[in-house]
């Protein structure tokens, strides 16, 4: 058996996701004047009227949450941010396929004196194996991309959206300064689907 919400937790959960009565019911696709209604218990909605609110509501609560958050559920111990697996820039490509099979990524961070310089594709290692067969005399600065953006572990989740709708594969996570680790797409979608 499950509660219905009231028309108070309605109003509760709305001001909660911090949306005002106007842009609940757009969210919804329903009139602003019935979440009014609702909220101040003068109508009787339908289930699948509630179920649209409390829709638009729990969509609006993800999309605020922090990037801090993703990473949390990206690690198994759900009390501490997952650690960044990264090269350096005289790493040896090799070592980059290595990780990126031990680890499953697609993406690896390359820092030089502890400052992103660039990025390994795997994408960018496949073109360059297609060309050149033998990888093994190539070092992460010779097939390196541009760094990855970096984002605040603050920073909302939308935010981090602009930059993969621009193209970006992932990006990194900093806190006071210091890189603490990686966003991908599909921590995005992993999180927006649960």
């Amino acid at each position: 058996m499950f509660n219905i919400p009231t028309s108070e937790d309605i109003k509760n959960y709305r001001k909660k996701a911090g949306l005002t009565q106007a842009e609940l019911a757009r969210k919804s696709n329903l009139s602003q004047s019935l979440i009014a209604r609702i909220e101040s218990n003068t109508v009787d909605p339908r289930l699948s009227t509630i179920r649209k609110i409390i829709d638009a509501i729990e969509e609006t609560m993800k999309l605020k949450k922090t990037v801090k958050d993703i990473l949390i559920l990206k690690n198994k111990d759900k009390n501490k941010l997952p650690s960044l697996i990264s090269l350096d820039l005289k790493a040896k490509v090799l070592d980059a396929i290595a990780l990126m099979k031990k680890y499953g990524v697609s993406q690896i961070p390359v820092f030089e004196q502890g400052r992103p310089v660039g990025c390994i594709l795997e994408s960018d290692l496949l073109e360059k194996a297609v060309q050149r067969k033998d990888l093994s005399n190539f070092s992460v600065q010779d097939v390196m991309a541009a760094p990855l953006p970096i984002v605040n572990v603050n920073s909302k989740i939308e935010e981090v959206n602009k930059f993969f709708a621009q193209g970006y594969p992932a990006v990194l996570v900093a806190d006071a300064g210091s890189i603490i680790g990686i966003l991908t797409k599909i921590d995005i979608l992993s999180y927006t689907t649960l």
